[in-house]
């Protein structure tokens, strides 16, 4: 009973801080920090960004005085983050400090465990490479999808939730710092978590995998994400087959193409959000195969809501 009271007031601080470092710092975002719009933006006027430090600073509190140290692991790129959202950075900085967190995460919670496992050279670092790949991909699909009110902190809060629920509430500071961060981001959104909030969670994700050293509980998990990793990824295959560079600023993503056709933030981070909810049934409740086919049911409900309601993806 004391433990589960220690995790409920870890959780509530958690979500106290937040609450408490958005209050002092939105008024120095609101000078200093702005997100000005441009042809990719889903917001018409200038709007305070970096907001993601409120739950970056509550959550390493609180894990730090749990002993929990994968929050700090990913500061310095929260840290680029932060300078990229206030001047900008290079392309290249931006990922080799994502290449450099990830690699440290696979060091730290893989690299032992891999090398007992592969004797053999070559396999171990093929699969480190393809880890390390991954890891840093997941990052930079949820940074993608960080561009309209809410999608991003509402759908990982639920992930946060439902995972410390099955494997053991080490992360539930992270759910509440993301619930009480929704507030402010919801529509009509006061403040944006910007590239230090979202490459932050991402690395967040990609630490919670490493660490777990469960394979099913990591697929389990990614399956969760279906409605945001499969909105990322899709739009770089379908932008891949039409011969695009894919490294290039667009806004071919189907959260960014439904606003585009009428659709509010609401609503849309509201379809994102119950494809969430809906795959974390079975991810508390049933095994890798109910998931997986409940993710392919989402996957295509998304498929259809494409090519129902989105603007075309070809016309952009």
């Amino acid at each position: 009973m004391n433990s589960y009271l220690e995790e409920i007031t870890y959780l509530c601080i958690s979500g106290l801080l937040t609450w408490f470092f958005l209050k002092i710092s939105i008024k120095f975002l609101q000078n200093y920090v702005l997100d000005y719009p441009t042809s990719r933006s889903s917001h018409k006027f200038p709007k305070p960004t970096s907001g993601g430090v409120s739950f970056i600073l509550g959550i390493i509190i609180i894990c730090t005085f749990q002993k929990i140290y994968l929050p700090l692991y990913a500061v310095p790129l929260a840290i680029v983050g932060f300078l990229d959202d206030k001047w900008g950075v290079k392309p290249n900085l931006r990922l080799a400090t994502q290449i450099v967190t990830v690699s440290l995460y696979f060091y730290i919670y893989l690299f032992t465990t891999l090398q007992t496992n592969l004797n053999n050279p070559f396999y171990l670092a093929l699969v480190s490479f393809f880890l390390i790949f991954c890891g840093t991909a997941i990052i930079n699909f949820i940074n993608f999808m960080d561009g309209i009110d809410g999608l991003v902190s509402s759908c990982l809060a639920v992930l946060f939730f439902v995972y410390s629920i099955k494997s053991g509430f080490s992360y539930l500071p992270f759910c509440s710092a993301l619930f009480i961060f929704s507030f402010w981001n919801w529509q009509p959104s006061k403040i944006f978590m910007g590239d230090v909030g979202s490459t932050f969670l991402g690395a967040m994700i990609t630490g919670m995998l490493f660490s777990s050293n469960n394979v099913i509980l990591s697929l389990e998990t990614i399956l969760v994400c279906t409605p945001l990793m499969m909105d990322a990824c899709w739009a770089i295959i379908r932008r891949k087959l039409n011969k695009e560079n894919i490294v290039k600023p667009h806004k071919k993503h189907l959260f960014q193409r439904l606003t585009l056709n009428g659709f509010s933030h609401k609503k849309t981070t509201s379809i994102y959000l119950l494809g969430t909810l809906i795959i974390s049934i079975p991810f508390l409740f049933s095994d890798l195969l109910t998931i997986f086919i409940t993710a392919c049911f989402v996957g295509l409900v998304g498929i259809y809501i494409d090519k129902k309601y989105a603007f075309p993806f070809n016309k952009l």
